[in-house]
């Protein structure tokens, strides 16, 4: 079990240093933008209110 234990902890830190690496090029990416507008940069939901019943 050692050995599993071993490549088990590998494992998270290899996912754990991925993702420090994409939020990384993407706190990069927001900081190093000209004209930082948010419907460019972040998703948005449309929002239309329900028409009278």
């Amino acid at each position: 079990m050692g050995r599993n234990q071993r490549i088990g902890w590998a494992l998270i830190a290899c996912a754990g240093l991925l993702s420090t690496g994409i939020v990384s090029l993407e706190i990069y990416s927001l900081v190093t933008s000209d004209s930082a507008v948010s419907s460019e940069t972040l998703p948005t939901l449309e929002f239309e209110p329900a028409g009278e019943d």
